[in-house]
């Protein structure tokens, strides 16, 4: 789960072609171009924008899914987040190339869906592991972090 958190972070948009030989000019100018990335045409503040917006809707979702993880059952919360992280993420690229307000929304999504695992596993763990082992479950079930 962790590692689905940050497979499309917008970063930086410095990337050479080195093959493409029509810009070598422009690379030992110093100058580098964005290369089939739709993050790059949006601009610096709605790059920081699709950066941070996963990380709100992160922390926003985290109380209010303990609550339902215990209310209803870690499993169903975990598995409809989880669901809906799949399906955001098969969407991210069409959201990318549509708008950026599309693109923010879909990754704000996506930190709502993944905020909510973390509470599911943990309500899954006090659950079902045995008193004498809870503590040793809970270290194998974070040590991929």
């Amino acid at each position: 789960m962790y590692t689905v958190r940050f497979t499309i972070v917008p970063g930086n948009c410095d990337v050479i072609n080195t093959t493409d030989t029509t810009n070598q000019s422009a690379v030992r100018n110093g100058m580098t171009s964005c290369l089939g990335s739709h993050i790059c045409k949006y601009g610096e503040d709605a790059r920081r924008l699709l950066a941070s917006s996963l990380l709100w809707g992160d922390v926003i979702s985290q109380l209010p899914s303990g609550v339902l993880a215990w209310k209803f059952g870690g499993k169903i919360v975990l598995c409809t987040c989880m669901f809906i992280s799949a399906l955001t993420t098969l969407l991210t690229p069409l959201a990318f190339e549509t708008n950026k307000e599309l693109a923010i929304t879909s990754r704000f999504i996506f930190g709502l869906s993944q905020g909510a695992t973390w509470p599911a596993v943990q309500t899954l763990l006090a659950r079902w592991s045995p008193p004498q082992e809870s503590s040793r479950l809970a270290g194998l079930a974070y040590s991929g972090e």
